[in-house]
């Protein structure tokens, strides 16, 4: 708590610094497979590469803040991870990560079109990528983006001004 930059830039800086490091060897093996496999890039237009980049991004920085949040709670828990976990039982099921979203009955697929785990996992930039939706659905995609964002920045400065007021430390 006690550093000489605002506590989330630390996280923030280390996130960043872990990306770009996993970046380094991923980008490779993907290229590599692209060559081996004979595979084309799925990109269709420069306006689709963007749109997938800035999704990229906003689903980078949900996760992110989503798990910067669930670790605030630990100024009211002894163990934030337990949490966590738990949370990781939502992203499995409602982020495609186990099965296609496309496969939910309707009202479990509308569900998961609104919770942010589509947005901030695989499934959306994805889609994006591969051209599987359209601008209209895109467009909301993004507006749901932009609300779990904004959501998660309200929800991290408002646990860490309580925390904050409840934290007391021990030791010398």
């Amino acid at each position: 708590i006690i550093k000489p930059v605002p506590f989330i830039f630390f996280w923030i800086g280390n996130n960043i610094g872990e990306k770009i490091i996993k970046c380094l060897y991923t980008f490779p093996l993907v290229i590599g497979l692209f060559i081996v496999f004979g595979q084309k890039f799925p990109v269709s237009s420069p306006t689709i590469m963007l749109y997938f980049i800035i999704s990229l991004i906003a689903a980078a920085c949900i996760h992110f803040l989503t798990n910067y949040v669930i670790g605030l709670l630990a100024f009211w828990t002894e163990d934030a991870s337990s949490i966590d976990d738990f949370l990781d039982l939502f992203l499995y099921f409602f982020s495609g990560r186990i099965f296609p979203l496309a496969i939910l009955p309707a009202t479990m697929g509308a569900i998961a079109n609104i919770l942010p785990f589509r947005r901030y996992s695989y499934s959306f930039p994805l889609e994006i990528l591969l051209g599987q939706i359209n601008s209209q659905q895109i467009l909301t995609g993004f507006i749901w983006q932009g609300f779990w964002l904004f959501s998660f920045v309200i929800l991290s400065r408002i646990f860490w001004q309580k925390g904050l007021r409840r934290y007391t430390a021990v030791g010398a």
